[in-house]
């Protein structure tokens, strides 16, 4: 029965550990002490389970609790309390990774819905140096050779609306990959997101190519801003085509 026991508390600890580690950024919504609670009862869970391979003396319920739990319990406090806060960034910060373009000359499946529109999808990676999880949109500015400046939104997650635009029909294509993220980003606390954003570019004079475009460009840059209230929270260069 003391194995059984052990051996349900070991499938336990790994399961609530997958779990944490799966959704980190779900985790990364609750209260420091909620946190401090759950990675508390997955290392209480793997201590139990190897509880019956220790000594006797070891095993005896004041020892075991004076050796093992209640530094655990000190330790998780330390870190969660005291060492963890002092971790604590600013904000969110971006950086493009590499540059890439499809076209609707391209033969991805992209023109078989007619679009006539590039579609440009960098890799960008975003990092989260607080201790929340942070949900942002990412847009992309060109102000080109006369001033005037575009703003463009990353493709969204979820498209109001019922008529099928060209919006939700990129979402729709591009989401049977893992590699592309959609606004918006969420990001775990003191993580790191990585992937491939979508800009659906419907402004370029007649004639005039996206790389044209961004070379002619007075600046080409990324924000992150604030899904509440738009607040800019960063932006960072665009590496050319």
């Amino acid at each position: 029965m003391t194995r059984l026991v052990s051996a349900l508390s070991l499938l336990l600890a790994a399961l609530l550990l997958y779990w944490l580690d799966a959704n980190a950024i779900v985790v990364g919504r609750l209260a420091i002490p909620a946190r401090a609670l759950l990675s508390a009862s997955v290392a209480i869970l793997g201590l139990i389970g190897v509880r019956p391979w220790l000594s006797p003396f070891l095993r005896s319920p004041v020892v075991f609790t004076g050796f093992f739990v209640i530094p655990l319990l000190f330790f998780v406090a330390l870190y969660f309390f005291l060492l963890l806060p002092q971790r604590e960034g600013e904000g969110v910060r971006g950086e493009q990774i590499l540059s890439a373009l499809i076209t609707d000359a391209s033969s991805n499946g992209i023109v078989e819905v007619g679009f006539s529109y590039p579609i440009y999808t960098p890799t960008i990676e975003l990092k989260n140096a607080e201790l929340f999880t942070r949900d942002v949109e990412l847009y992309l500015r060109v102000i080109d050779a006369r001033g005037d400046s575009s703003l463009y939104r990353a493709v969204r997650d979820a498209v109001p609306g019922s008529a099928l635009s060209v919006e939700a029909s990129v979402k729709g294509l591009l989401s049977e990959s893992e590699e592309y993220v959609f606004n918006p980003l969420s990001v775990a606390p003191l993580g790191s997101l990585t992937g491939k954003a979508a800009f659906v570019i419907t402004n370029l004079e007649e004639g005039t190519s996206l790389r044209q475009a961004l070379k002619d460009a007075q600046q080409a840059q990324f924000e992150l801003r604030d899904i509440d209230s738009g607040e800019l929270i960063d932006d960072f260069p665009l590496i050319r085509l």
